[in-house]
């Protein structure tokens, strides 16, 4: 009775942790509503785990400002891409590759996020583009843009991007997106 209690168990935590597991991500790029700053440092990065850096947050400077790295296990990788300015990070893009490979919002832990409507969005099998704030309590909002694509033989990458603010998501790649009022309840 006791191997069933505890493999359950072990089950159960292990399903706890992979929905979250980019939870570190939001860790680094979190900033109390108090804060008078906008963007946290480079040595935030060092809060999220898992990720196996190709240099150090102090060596972003040496190039273009940026790290890169990847984590995973067990078929579940993901590349890791931080930018930033000198003394700040902006973003970070977690990618994943198909087939074998899903990302989405409820991967970075608890929060509350919620859908931002777009002249961008998409939703189909095989193309997706959709925008979020995500909020933890005492914490500022952070703004996510996910976006998907796969071909007909499930190939493919999901990627999704954290960012301080909405506009240096709505412009990613190339797009022009603007957001869309959503119908008042009248």
């Amino acid at each position: 009775m006791n191997r069933i209690a505890l493999a359950m168990s072990c089950m159960l935590l292990s399903a706890v942790a992979s929905a979250a597991r980019f939870d570190s991500i939001i860790d680094a790029m979190a900033i109390p509503l108090s804060a008078a700053h906008t963007n946290n440092g480079w040595e935030d990065t060092q809060k999220i785990r898992g990720v196996k850096w190709k240099w150090p947050y102090s060596q972003a400077g040496a190039h273009d400002n940026t790290m890169r790295g990847a984590t995973g296990k067990n078929g579940k990788h993901a590349d890791v891409f931080v930018s930033g300015a000198r003394s700040m990070i902006f973003e970070v893009e977690v990618s994943v590759s198909q087939p074998g490979g899903e990302i989405d919002v409820s991967d970075f832990g608890s929060g509350s996020a919620s859908s931002i409507p777009t002249t961008c969005d998409e939703d189909s099998v095989s193309y997706g583009v959709s925008f979020y704030r995500f909020q933890r309590p005492g914490t500022k909002p952070l703004f996510m843009l996910r976006q998907y694509s796969y071909g007909a033989s499930g190939q493919g990458s999901a990627s999704v991007v954290v960012a301080y603010g909405l506009a240096d998501l709505l412009s990613q790649n190339g797009m022009s997106c603007k957001p869309i009022a959503r119908p008042s309840a009248n």
